[in-house]
């Protein structure tokens, strides 16, 4: 009876955990800092701070003086980084002072998880599933576009693309979009540029596709893509 009890309190205390993991990220008063820097002893320490900390989320890279650089916050390093900002003498603007906010507006542009691919659009994101299912779909619809699975990802998810070739003479246009998975507006615009090739009757569009063969890979960090829409929404880098 005693051993039944060990398994049965262990049981519940992994299921509370795994409950708790299951939880999206939140980033309540996080902040968004714009910085300009001016001199190299600021690119020096803003570069110090992003290998140092993970409460501190740079959108870029400190590289060289007379740059700008978005840097999010978390709210127990506000104290911190008002006073780097004002011993290295550094230009900071609050673009934003909770980043949950931003996020939670964004929530009614996410089409769900069962959208189906017929009702794909470029008015509202779709979740890695929805995007595959409208790349088969396209290629059931055009005899002249090629399906394209690459080995699979760290999740062991493949990675989908197409080909689309109407002359095998013509030089090709490989574009690859998601890499940064939080950047969702990335795949939207490569299936964008897709869907107007295969169905724009302008003609400069209609010389683009008679004129070249066109890779399209949507989603070439379909982990990390997947994760952001499940786990984390600022995430940027696959789950490995």
């Amino acid at each position: 009876m005693e051993a039944y009890r060990r398994v049965l309190v262990y049981a519940m205390v992994l299921a509370f955990v795994v409950a708790a993991g299951a939880d999206p990220a939140r980033y309540d008063h996080f902040r968004l800092y714009r910085v300009f820097i001016r001199t190299q002893a600021q690119v020096d320490m803003l570069q110090q701070l992003e290998k140092q900390s993970d409460s501190y989320s740079f959108m870029g890279h400190a590289r060289q003086p007379n740059q700008n650089l978005t840097i999010m916050v978390a709210p127990h390093k506000i104290a911190e980084i008002t006073e780097l900002l004002d011993r290295y003498d550094l230009q900071g603007t609050v673009l934003l002072y909770n980043m949950q906010e931003l996020i939670d507006r964004e929530q009614p542009t996410i089409k769900p998880k069962t959208t189906r691919p017929e009702d794909f659009s470029w008015h509202f994101y779709h979740h890695l599933d929805t995007i595959n299912a409208w790349l088969r779909l396209q290629v059931s619809r055009h005899p002249y576009l090629e399906l394209v699975e690459l080995s699979a990802s760290y999740e062991n998810q493949s990675l989908y693309g197409v080909k689309l070739i109407k002359n095998s003479a013509n030089s090709a246009i490989f574009v690859e979009c998601g890499i940064h998975a939080r950047e969702w507006i990335s795949p939207a615009s490569c299936t964008f540029v897709l869907n107007e090739l295969l169905n724009s009757n302008q003609a400069d569009i209609r010389q683009l596709v008679d004129n070249f063969n066109w890779i399209i890979f949507p989603v070439v960090n379909p982990d990390g893509y997947r994760y952001t829409f499940e786990g984390d929404r600022l995430w940027r880098k696959n789950t490995k």
